[in-house]
């Protein structure tokens, strides 16, 4: 009897401290993320003694709801995707910083008025250089929301094979702890604190894509993705890749599986966020080449149906392929609205276009010069007012320029030929092909804008400005830049400020979900504190009590 009540007591402390163990465990991870609490579970050892044989601890579990669990997951899942979606919505809306006074919308209103400043004061070189610059901020805005747009889809790709990497990495760990557990049950070991690893692995790859989970009897998880097979036992199944096409606007990117052949679908998590992201991305740029394309196109279509008014004077024969000025350089005389002036060229051998450049750069400017589709030097009085009337009066350059002193001119209409395009794709110089990345200003304006086609017809005349007006006008077309870009900004706002009230929404119900599954699996310190007293009491009446035998046995012994 006294052994019986000694193994008894036994029992009791080992029981009790196998307990408060499993509490020590559980208030050393209170606040670590997707841990499940243990419980240890005591019972009555077995036998047929009347008065029992002790305390043992039949299993170790944890106390987790599959259900709850799921539930917190898919929360997590969906805020994660809303977040990396809304943050690309916000770097999108942050790429144009409209609304604004300086941005894209601002600046076509002010070229559009600088074209009202052509048609009140045609004659004159400023207004026309003035609209060029702000042509060219608008078209350099453009470019710049392109390149911005190109960088930021670019960007995405590298997150979504970086995030498909951390898939394929967790992936892995998974598959390694089922075969830890298999291995730790088969040896009658615990392995709970191998499953709460594995949570915390399932959770993380939760906030990456649309994960589900299926417990299996020997106590490993098989993971899928939708009806793919991602880790089955100790064996990855699939791992993920990224698949990308194109570029700027028709850049996309999709989900691979190394299982199964052609893209996957990915529903939820931050992978399925950034793939929702990168479309709208992709149809923001597409909107902004629209916007592109249609400001060329109306003021190229406005500048090739109008004419351009350049007092000018031509070689009458084409120049050399090259031009020798002989030493001490030579002089140009013009007179130009009745002022005589006289111009050095320097000394030098030039081509054709070197000689104009030569002769634009002797004048500081007063005079444009250029080479036309024959081959012959045009000569022009940059300030077209001065130049209503031109004329050659002398000098030793003559010759080299192919003119006489005859030469003269008064205001002649396309003097260098049919009016150049306003707007140019910037790689080929073409006014075809073009879109936000590529859209700017023809050079052939920057450099004479005398060539801006301000006037309707030749017949008009060279103070006719009412083809400039016509352009101001194009503010109002219903199919034009401005209505297309107040479209697209509105569309990216509206996009925004929805994906931001979601992220809010979705983040209180993941804290819900989350809140739920904690209350049920989670470690509540004030409840593991009293189970935790509870036990000790326990293990103290056990202890006691073996001492009470311990007692007996000695008063036995010296009583016999």
């Amino acid at each position: 009897m006294s052994n019986a009540g000694i193994n008894i007591a036994a029992s009791g402390l080992l029981a009790q401290q196998t307990a408060m163990d499993v509490i020590a465990e559980n208030l050393a991870n209170a606040t670590t993320p997707g841990y499940v609490r243990a419980r240890a579970n005591l019972t009555t050892m077995p036998g047929s003694s009347a008065v029992g044989n002790g305390a043992m601890v039949a299993n170790i579990t944890l106390v987790q709801n599959s259900i709850l669990a799921a539930d917190a997951r898919a929360g997590a899942s969906g805020s994660s995707q809303l977040t990396a979606y809304g943050t690309l919505l916000n770097e999108a809306q942050s790429a144009f910083g409209e609304p604004s006074s300086t941005g894209i919308a601002a600046q076509l209103s002010q070229m559009w008025s600088s074209f009202d400043n052509i048609a009140n004061n045609p004659s004159s070189l400023a207004p026309r250089s003035e609209t060029l610059s702000y042509a060219s901020q608008v078209a350099t805005s453009l470019n710049e929301a392109a390149i911005q747009l190109a960088s930021l889809g670019h960007q995405t790709v590298l997150q979504l094979q970086d995030q498909t990497g951390q898939v394929n990495s967790l992936l892995v760990q998974a598959a390694s702890l089922n075969n830890s557990i298999l291995s730790a049950k088969t040896g009658g070991g615990d392995a709970n604190s191998l499953s709460n690893q594995l949570n915390q692995v399932i959770n993380q790859l939760g906030k990456l894509i649309n994960v589900s989970v299926r417990q299996q009897p020997n106590g490993s998880t098989n993971l899928y993705m939708g009806g793919i097979t991602l880790v089955e036992g100790s064996t990855v199944a699939a791992t993920l890749g990224i698949s990308a096409t194109g570029a700027g606007a028709g850049l996309s990117a999709s989900v691979t599986s190394s299982s199964t052949t052609g893209p996957v679908a990915v529903t939820s998590g931050s992978i399925a966020g950034l793939l929702a992201g990168m479309s709208k991305i992709s149809g923001f740029q597409g909107q902004l080449n629209t916007v592109a394309s249609s400001l060329a196109g109306l003021v190229n279509t406005s500048q090739a149906n109008g004419a351009y008014w350049y007092p000018a004077i031509a070689g009458s024969s084409a120049l050399a392929s090259t031009v020798t000025i002989p030493s001490g350089g030579q002089t140009l005389a013009v007179t130009s609205a009745g002022v005589a002036s006289t111009y050095t060229i320097p000394a030098g051998t030039y081509t054709p276009a070197q000689l104009a450049s030569a002769v634009q750069s002797s004048s500081s400017g007063a005079l444009t010069a250029s080479v036309n589709s024959s081959g012959a030097l045009v000569i022009a009085a940059s300030d077209a007012q001065a130049a209503s009337s031109l004329t050659v009066t002398g000098g030793t350059a003559l010759g080299a320029l192919g003119l006489s002193a005859s030469s003269s001119a008064t205001p002649t209409p396309d003097a260098l030929g049919a009016p150049p395009a306003f707007f140019v794709n910037s790689s080929s110089g073409s006014s075809t092909g073009i879109d936000a990345a590529n859209i700017s200003v023809n050079p052939a304006l920057t450099s004479n804008p005398l060539a801006l086609s301000a006037g309707s017809s030749v017949s008009s005349g060279p103070l006719d400005g009412s083809n400039a007006q016509a352009m101001a006008a194009l503010y109002n077309s219903s199919a034009g830049p401005d209505s297309t870009y107040r479209t697209l900004i509105g569309q990216i706002g509206t996009l925004t400020q929805s994906a931001n009230q979601q992220v809010q929404n979705q983040s209180a119900l993941s804290s819900a979900a989350q809140a739920a599954l904690q209350s049920n699996s989670g470690v509540s310190v004030n409840q593991e504190t009293i189970d935790m007293l509870k036990y000790q009491e326990a293990y103290q009446a056990a202890a006691k009590m073996l001492s009470a035998m311990d007692s007996l046995v000695q008063s036995l012994i010296q009583a016999a």
